[in-house]
């Protein structure tokens, strides 16, 4: 799951740059062999939270990215850790 969570963060921090992500990078963010990646990330695809799309710019490489449902499972997650993380330091604080 950590791979997975991985690229999915890769892949939000990219979305909010407005950045494109080749596959291979994707693959990289897993912190896993570049097959163990890729089938990650055609996980991720097949739970509707990456998609894949042709490089504009290069006929020969792909490049993905978050789906709608990718950007708001990230994003909520990411709030409840924030919310939490909140939580324990205001119960430290006094």
């Amino acid at each position: 799951m950590s791979s997975q969570w991985n690229i999915l963060l890769d892949l939000f921090i990219s979305a909010s740059e407005q950045r494109a992500v080749p596959t291979g990078d994707a693959c990289l963010a897993s912190s896993a062999p570049h097959s163990t990646g890729l089938r990650h990330v055609i996980a991720l695809m097949e739970g509707g939270y990456v998609t894949r799309m042709s490089d504009p710019d290069d006929a020969r490489r792909t490049l993905v990215g978050l789906t709608a449902q990718g950007l708001e499972f990230v994003g909520d997650c990411l709030r409840a850790e924030y919310e939490a993380l909140t939580a324990v330091l205001a119960g430290h604080s006094g």
